[in-house]
């Protein structure tokens, strides 16, 4: 079934243009590549303290995560695929979709970070493939990792439909839902990590209204997370719209099918001025995951399904 869905969608595929603007559409899809990760088989649930360990779970073989990343308080273990509580609910479908939602009613608008950097609460609720780390735990990894410099192409394809986005009042300084997908490339050789993520849909609070908002794409990891301290760290938020595609609607399924392994190369590209590794040969899909992202009082809920992630060899 993935593969068909994969197949279908690679008909609205776009391919990029040669730099980090839009890109157009192709006259005709290529043929799919080799799966880098399995559909799940259930979830475990990621301590939202950094420590990455799992609790939880669907089942003792799930092989995928919820990451709840500054959620004020975990949701509990999964009771008949669902995990919920004032913050958050994750339900596994029949079907294997999974709806989220987030309740960011009482949630603080600053946050006092690691690093001592105070800043805007940031909520993510996320699902990702699990890669092995932490370790110890069932992978839906389906092989060796792919290298970017050994690649034609990276074929993205993703089913969401938002359900709702509701603004409970603007008191936050930012009041605002993001709906996104996103690819984690490592650099082993050089200690580098990028975090893309491709915005999908972004609400935003504008006085007593709710309006869509198109953000421009940036880099918001030039080196060293500042949450963190981290080194080594590279994020780059990037829009929908930059693929010539229109973003999503409340109450609207949108399908997504991107060739992204283009975008990559030119962000690499880029990133030479904050010192990325230039080698494509050193740099590997390690990871991925979407979901939600909210910041202020709001409440928002959307449905996933029909991810796929696959890589052609040269």
């Amino acid at each position: 079934m993935r593969k068909a869905v994969l197949v279908a969608a690679m008909a609205v595929l776009v391919l990029f243009t040669g730099s980090t603007g839009p890109l157009r559409s192709a006259a005709a899809a290529p043929p799919a590549g080799r799966e880098l990760f399995s559909p799940p088989t259930g979830f475990w649930i990621m301590r939202s303290d950094g420590s990455n360990a799992l609790y939880g779970p669907t089942s003792a073989s799930a092989d995928w995560t919820v990451a709840q990343w500054n959620i004020p308080t975990e949701l509990p273990t999964f009771q008949n695929g669902v995990t919920q509580n004032q913050f958050a609910r994750v339900s596994i479908e029949a079907d294997g979709s999974v709806t989220l939602s987030q309740y960011g009613d009482a949630l603080s608008c600053r946050k006092q970070y690691a690093s001592g950097m105070s800043d805007v609460h940031e909520f993510d609720l996320f699902l990702r493939p699990n890669n092995g780390t932490p370790p110890g735990y069932p992978k839906a990894t389906t092989g060796p990792s792919a290298r970017l410099g050994e690649l034609s192409h990276i074929f993205h394809a993703i089913e969401v439909e938002p359900r709702s986005v509701e603004a409970k009042d603007a008191s936050c300084q930012v009041t605002k839902a993001v709906f996104l997908t996103a690819i984690v490339l490592a650099n082993p050789s050089k200690r580098q990590t990028i975090f893309y993520q491709l915005r999908l849909g972004a609400f935003t609070a504008i006085g007593s209204s709710l309006s869509s908002i198109n953000l421009p794409p940036f880099w918001f990891g030039k080196g060293t997370d500042p949450r963190t301290a981290r080194t080594g760290y590279f994020g780059y938020d990037d829009s929908i719209s930059s693929y010539e595609q229109e973003p999503v609607a409340i109450n609207k399924p949108s399908k997504f099918a991107l060739d992204l392994l283009p975008r990559f190369t030119a962000l690499i590209r880029e990133g030479a001025q904050f010192e990325l590794d230039q080698n494509l040969s050193h740099w590997i899909i390690s990871g991925a995951y979407h979901g939600e992202i909210v910041w202020g009082h709001i409440r928002v809920s959307s449905h996933w399904q029909n991810f796929s992630l696959a890589a052609q060899q040269k």
